[in-house]
């Protein structure tokens, strides 16, 4: 199989996590929304140095919905890039209470 590498934070365009070349480098470049390809460095850079077409970074969003060949990715190196998203917190929440709910815990917290 390949390698994984993910990155949560570097959120700014003048920041980064990993060497430059991390992300022209990758066989898929994944990123968790659209802005990531301006907001963070580890993207922003390499599109904007000529290193990474825009078409090279994809949503990770769009591969689950829309890739044929979910196996190919496990073969090269993979980097993964988050800026987050307030959404995707909102959505874990309510599965993380739902699961409370019907396990019948999390009654006795005070808020």
């Amino acid at each position: 199989g390949g390698e994984d590498v993910y990155g949560i934070g570097a959120c700014r365009p003048t920041m980064g996590e990993y060497r430059r070349a991390l992300c022209s480098d990758g066989d898929s470049v994944f990123i968790d929304t659209g802005r990531a390809r301006e907001e963070a460095g580890d993207i922003a850079r390499p599109l904007t140095e000529g290193h990474q077409r825009k078409e090279q970074i994809r949503s990770f969003g769009e591969y689950l919905l829309h890739s044929t060949d979910k196996d190919a990715v496990k073969q090269g190196t993979t980097f993964f890039k988050s800026v987050g998203m307030a959404l995707f917190d909102v959505v874990i929440a309510d599965a993380v209470h739902k699961k409370a709910l019907q396990n019948n815990i999390g009654h006795d917290i005070a808020m």
